[in-house]
């Protein structure tokens, strides 16, 4: 059961990187802690983790500074040799177990080519109108009250008391619905707050953190990319819980956030 977890989180993790890229990977504060969890994937006891993670490493691997924490890394050096010496073995002709199904995701993205460039064309516009609007926000102060709000859910959030820690969370999940804009557009200062709640000492705070976070990843969308992996890596850890309930729920949130891709 875990296994079949880790190897969820691992190809939701290669799919990240694939989307965010390596280079803007490398200019965030997680970039140290992307390289350490590709490592330990990729020396996965299950096959097709290791698969999803030695991919990641590949890719993490075209990147100097990537490559420079990977290289840096004990546990990450005898995977290193591996993976060069896989690499020339595959070149010979010998493919992984686990090929198939990723290959035919990438012909699967590449099939809609004239959906892919209309949808291009209809993003493009409005990000740019999205600019605009942010712009013109960007002239008008932020309202008070809007900063005030934050700063009661943010005070929520790291609350010494788990039932007012919890209180924070069921905050964030009305804002979520009554104004996700305001959400979206602090969604990394706001979550730097509710990752710690979802790896909360206490299982209810964290249960509720988890339920909350499987919700609002249907609203939030795309929003959530920029934390995206800050999530992943807290409901991970959620999934080694020794509550049912907390794994269950860890469980289901992962599986939101892999549909949200």
């Amino acid at each position: 059961h875990h296994a079949q977890v880790r190897k969820c989180a691992a190809e939701l993790l290669l799919a990240l990187v694939e989307r965010i890229g390596v280079t803007k990977l490398a200019d965030t504060p997680r970039a140290e802690r992307t390289a350490h969890v590709a490592g330990k994937l990729a020396q996965d006891c299950h096959q097709d983790t290791r698969h999803y993670g030695q991919e990641m490493v590949k890719l993490l691997l075209k990147h100097q500074k990537f490559k420079t924490l990977l290289e840096q890394s004990l546990s990450t050096r005898d995977l290193l040799t591996r993976i060069k010496k896989k690499g020339m073995e595959n070149q010979k002709g010998e493919r992984p177990s686990v090929k198939e199904p990723v290959k035919k995701r990438n012909d699967d993205l590449k099939k809609p080519q004239a959906t892919l460039s209309s949808t291009k064309r209809v993003k493009s516009t409005s990000d740019g109108r999205l600019l605009d609007r942010a712009k013109a926000q960007a002239m008008v102060p932020p309202a008070v009250e809007e900063m005030e709000l934050l700063q009661r859910l943010y005070n929520l959030l790291e609350a010494k008391g788990f039932q007012t820690r919890m209180e924070g969370v069921a905050l964030l999940q009305d804002l979520c619905k009554s104004s996700p804009q305001l959400i979206s557009t602090n969604i990394v200062q706001i979550f730097d707050y509710f990752v710690l709640r979802i790896c909360d000492s206490h299982k209810k705070v964290k249960q509720k953190a988890l339920d909350v976070l499987a919700e609002i990843t249907g609203i939030l969308k795309d929003a959530l990319n920029p934390v995206i992996i800050g999530l992943v890596e807290g409901i991970t850890k959620s999934l080694n819980s020794k509550d049912p309930r907390v794994r269950a729920t860890a469980v289901k949130a992962l599986e939101e956030s892999i549909a949200h891709l």
